[in-house]
């Protein structure tokens, strides 16, 4: 198998590592990622109907009219992508159902306290903003009070104010 974008005379066919397989965007990085904890899992969002598939499925391709080529290419697909999936499980230990179940579930409750934090945080800063909101009301009126205050709270200083209408003085 020729690497793109290496010497046609190059020394290996198949990358040292089987991450060059698999890229960036794939379903295994995607649970790697989530099990890890540096991703949250999608699954359960309000719109979230994703179907997790790792491999193709070859017979329905076929029957809707792919051809022998397409065939070769998903076999390949679907050994690559059970290949690097094999391959997470036994380097992170997973290789039993129940340590599988288990770092599942311990991924589930990081995500669902990950989201309660977000959800009280969120909250907080609701509140900082309706503060910054009244601090700033205050700024806008202090002067008027202070006026107000050493005028020893005289109802001449609490006349209206007229509005600015633009021209100076009197006409």
């Amino acid at each position: 198998m020729y690497i793109h974008g290496e010497d046609k005379n190059q020394l290996t066919l198949m990358p040292a590592c089987l991450d060059d397989y698999v890229g960036e965007d794939s379903v295994c990085r995607v649970i790697a990622a989530i099990i890890e904890g540096r991703a949250v899992p999608t699954e359960g969002r309000a719109g979230a109907s994703r179907k997790v598939n790792l491999i193709v499925d070859i017979q329905s391709e076929m029957r809707a009219g792919k051809g022998p080529a397409y065939e070769r290419w998903a076999t390949i697909y679907n050994l690559k992508q059970m290949a690097a999936a094999l391959q997470y499980l036994q380097e992170n230990g997973l290789m039993d159902y129940e340590q599988l179940e288990q770092k599942a579930a311990e991924a589930t409750d990081r995500f669902h306290s990950l989201s309660d934090s977000i959800k009280t945080t969120e909250a907080a800063m609701n509140v900082n903003t309706e503060l910054k909101a009244a601090i700033v009301d205050y700024a806008k009126t202090q002067p008027i009070f202070e006026g107000y205050k050493a005028a020893r709270y005289s109802k001449k200083s609490m006349r209206p104010t007229l509005p600015f209408t633009g021209r100076r003085g009197p006409q």
